[in-house]
């Protein structure tokens, strides 16, 4: 991308006027999206000629992954989905993580690491402009009970969980572009967009999660006092816009 500068300056203690706002903006949304004005394209620049048609690649083997390459952009996508390429049932669960058990950190998990899940990023040579693009998961992290026994023999039941929280994140080349906030006990479908520039380089995108079991409790109880986190489906599409 070309660097942009400001059309109408800002003084101390001037006046707030839509053209200082406008005009200087122009020129930083012309470059996000590929600066095809008038200047770049005049009348008549096109013809048929120069219209070519795009190339499209797709491929399959534990997570879909599907290229479209055009003139002034392309597009990829991967995805491992519960109804498309792990079955044919909502409710089947393709990854189940059990936070008891299984090794992950407090800090960001590249959710490549757990199973199926291992081919479930982009990875490609990318054109100097623009990525925007979206991320969206389908999971859950519920809560549980445990039981206790008092003196008497009586039991009485505990819940725990309600305060725990999972969070996902867009890594483009390891480095965070797009986060989401605390999702608290539920199962949930997010989308999570993100758009950052990038240059001419090969490039990687991954999902990733971070979660808590910290639920305080004492001794001397019956059950699990833990759920796993359990992905239904997770993808990632991106159109990388170039000139």
């Amino acid at each position: 991308m070309s660097k942009t500068y400001q059309v109408i300056p800002n003084h101390q203690f001037g006046q707030v006027k839509s053209d200082n706002i406008n005009g200087n903006i122009t020129g930083v949304l012309d470059e996000w999206n590929g600066n095809l004005g008038s200047n770049n394209l005049p009348i008549k620049a096109l013809t048929n000629a120069a219209f070519k048609d795009g190339a499209g690649t797709t491929g399959f083997s534990l997570s879909r992954k599907a290229t479209w390459t055009g003139q002034s952009q392309n597009y990829h996508r991967v995805k491992r989905w519960n109804v498309a390429e792990a079955g044919l049932n909502v409710w089947d669960v393709v990854e189940s993580i059990d936070l008891g058990t299984s090794n992950w950190g407090k800090g960001w998990n590249p959710l490549e690491n757990y199973g199926t899940f291992s081919e479930n990023y982009l990875d490609f040579d990318a054109k100097e402009g623009m990525l925007v693009g979206c991320a969206v998961i389908d999971f859950f992290h519920g809560y549980n009970r445990v039981v206790y026994q008092g003196p008497n023999d009586e039991t009485f039941r505990v819940f725990v969980g309600g305060e725990w929280w999972t969070q996902w994140g867009v890594f483009v080349n390891d480095t965070l572009v797009a986060e989401t906030s605390d999702t608290f006990p539920r199962r949930e479908t997010i989308n999570l967009p993100f758009k950052v520039p990038v240059g001419s380089q090969k490039l990687k995108i991954d999902l990733r999660w971070k979660s808590i079991t910290s639920d305080a409790i004492g001794t001397g109880f019956q059950g699990n006092p833990s759920t796993p986190l359990e992905i239904y489906g997770a993808e990632i599409w991106v159109r990388n816009v170039y000139r």
